[in-house]
């Protein structure tokens, strides 16, 4: 089998944020993160898209702090994410004892919390929170695109642990291609029996 452990990782941290829903413990940031100034940050990167068009960085990223200030004490009471009144951020949800994902990733976390999740319906938005917590799970810390081989530790001693204890696999991850079967043991043995 060739899994994709980047899908398989958001698929778990997304179903632990909602297994947890109200009841997660906490991930104390080791330094409170401004927000105002990571989303200002994250807009400058090439994969957020972000266009002139779109408006002024510096407003757009005043208005996605005062949107997630709005949204704290909801954010606070079901996911654990806190957030003080002046915009900063201080602690996640600890999906994984033991796990912190990387934190390079936490600028575009907190621009996709404010733009992507549909505050407006109530279960569409603890899902959307719920998906934007599983993809920043699932940046593994420390482990550049590149170089695989510095995650192996964390994902054979915390990531696939976990998937094999908690996560309920959904179909579309097998149609999306996260699993792929490539060979079946008892085929394998019908080739080796006509040698």
């Amino acid at each position: 089998m060739l899994v994709d452990h980047g899908q398989l990782m958001q698929e778990l941290f997304r179903q632990l944020a909602l297994r947890r829903f109200g009841e997660s413990s906490r991930l104390n940031l080791a330094e409170p993160v401004p927000v105002r100034t990571f989303v200002r940050g994250a807009l400058d990167c090439r994969e957020v898209g972000w266009a002139p068009e779109d408006g002024d960085k510096d407003h757009l990223a005043c208005k996605v702090e005062e949107m997630l200030k709005d949204k704290a004490d909801m954010l606070k009471e079901y996911f654990n994410i806190r957030l003080t009144a002046n915009g900063m951020l201080l602690a996640l949800p600890d999906l994984l004892p033991g796990y912190t994902p990387d934190a390079a990733v936490l600028p575009i976390f907190l621009l996709r919390l404010a733009t992507e999740v549909d505050w407006e319906d109530e279960a569409a938005c603890f899902s959307g929170v719920a998906h934007e917590l599983g993809i920043l799970f699932s940046e593994l810390p420390g482990a550049s695109a590149d170089d695989v081989a510095d995650a192996a530790p964390i994902l054979a001693n915390q990531i696939f642990p976990a998937l094999k204890a908690y996560l309920a696999p959904p179909r579309r991850l097998g149609d999306a291609g996260a699993v792929v079967q490539v060979a079946a043991l008892e085929e394998l043995y019908k080739v080796f029996e006509r040698c």
